[in-house]
């Protein structure tokens, strides 16, 4: 049987690989929101946030001048330090 849009194989084989690319894009959304790795999406996030407050922060601060931008330093180090913290505990209490 021919069809305008290719062959009853050709489809066949089209929707397999597309629902194969699919599962395995979603697999990998599944285990890391998993608890039994204690939930990696969630570490990754808030340690991401550390690192973008350490880095933005004094930026932010330096443009405003030098005692904002020193502020700005300290602010970051503590964000930093407190989103890792967050994140390596949050991500090990939910461990099951």
């Amino acid at each position: 049987m021919l069809n305008v849009f290719g062959t009853t194989d050709e489809i066949q084989f089209t929707l397999k690989e597309q629902y194969l690319y699919r599962m395995k894009a979603n697999m990998f959304s599944v285990i890391g929101a998993s608890s039994l790795l204690g939930n990696p999406i969630q570490f990754a996030n808030s340690i991401g946030t550390g690192f973008k407050d350490f880095f933005y922060m004094p930026y932010e601060g330096i443009i405003e001048g030098p005692m904002e931008g020193a502020k700005g330093i300290g602010k970051g180090a503590v964000s930093l330090v407190k989103n890792t913290t967050e994140g390596i505990f949050g991500s090990v209490a939910s461990i099951v």
